[in-house]
């Protein structure tokens, strides 16, 4: 009895998918993205996803699923297929460009889709900068949180992430021009408790950064600065 072939990075990606789509479905997700950034399929075959890869099958997958709940757990498990920035190497020329760590990255924020995205694309940068899987969550959840203070309390604004410097490791901002917090000390301090969530999710990215900064003013809008190093 001759033993199962050890799936490929391909078929996990299909694997998740099927969880949510059918199998036909999944395929046509595949191809529709590694088409539109342009990997040969042999080379996904081998080497599996890559960020831009991801971001191409979420349009898709935004289409197939309309659970938001689900969306946002399918994302999830692509993103841990995700290969260390070595895997990359094996790509095309050009096909890694997100993860230049010399520009920051910027990701709107309007919908849900905007949060899971910049979620997916600050744990691929995290992971790029040399964090370990459990700073890359962390940076990950917090960026997740002020996305999503964003688009609960001013409706659209901007996450951007980089990489600091000269010492290495990874800066956050989100910036929004929406109502501001009247007071940043109040909601900050540990007795705070609201029944939005703002006062947690502030409370929770200060705790899980080495710096953390909030300038805001009532009407003038908010801007959170973090910062996490090596």
């Amino acid at each position: 009895m001759s033993r199962s072939a050890t799936p490929s990075r391909a078929d996990e990606v299909r694997a998740v998918l099927t969880n949510y789509v059918s199998g036909m479905t999944a395929q046509s997700i595949v191809r529709a993205a590694i088409h539109q950034v342009g990997v040969p399929e042999s080379t996904f075959e081998r080497v599996g996803l890559d960020i831009e890869i991801l971001n191409e099958m979420r349009r898709s997958i935004a289409l197939y699923v309309a659970d938001e709940a689900k969306k946002a757990a399918c994302f999830e498990r692509l993103t841990s297929l995700l290969p260390p920035r070595s895997s990359l190497r094996h790509l095309p020329p050009g096909r890694h460009a997100s993860h230049e760590l010399s520009k920051a990255i910027d990701v709107i924020i309007q919908d849900e889709n905007g949060i899971v995205d910049a979620r997916t694309r600050a744990r691929s940068f995290a992971a790029d900068v040399g964090f370990r899987s459990t700073d890359q969550y962390k940076l990950a959840t917090a960026v997740s949180e002020l996305a999503r203070n964003i688009f609960r309390y001013a409706e659209k604004g901007k996450i951007s992430f980089g990489a600091t410097s000269p010492r290495k490791g990874m800066f956050i901002i989100a910036k929004d021009d929406g109502p501001g917090i009247l007071d940043v000390s109040k909601v900050l301090s540990e007795t705070y408790r609201s029944t939005t969530g703002l006062g947690r999710g502030l409370q929770g990215c200060k705790k899980l950064m080495d710096e953390f900064n909030v300038e805001t003013a009532p009407g003038r809008g908010t801007t959170v600065t973090l910062r996490k190093f090596l």
